[in-house]
């Protein structure tokens, strides 16, 4: 597993790339073995079918919350306030009211995964 994230490395190092490109190819290497560590965590603390449907039940809402952050709705919304006049509201909007509306998102979410965790 490591030599098929070093292989990259090794090779970028053969064809003389740049000291960036060199350092981007560690950091993702580095992020692939936190990304397996934190799977493997995962996958041995299990999970069954019920846990999986309390899971569903109690995040359905946030799930359903964090369809209005898609792109269709900014789109939407940018096109309604360009065709108005209001481009610096739709702006400021997505500056202040949508990062509050995810920040909430995240700790509802957390609230909610964090009560599941705790049932099972």
């Amino acid at each position: 597993m490591i030599s098929k994230r070093h292989g990259p490395i090794s090779r970028a190092r053969r064809r003389g790339a740049s000291f960036f490109h060199l350092i981007f190819y560690r950091i993702y290497a580095l992020f692939l073995q936190v990304q397996s560590a934190l799977g493997r965590k995962k996958k041995e603390s299990g999970s069954n079918r019920e846990q999986a449907s309390r899971y569903g039940r109690a995040l359905a809402p946030v799930a359903r919350g964090w369809a209005f952050l898609r792109p269709s709705t900014h789109g939407l919304l940018l096109g309604v306030c360009a065709c108005t006049g209001y481009l610096a509201e739709y702006v400021l909007f997505r500056l202040t009211v949508a990062n509050v509306y995810m920040l909430a998102l995240f700790l509802v979410q957390s609230a909610r995964e964090k009560g599941v965790r705790n049932e099972g």
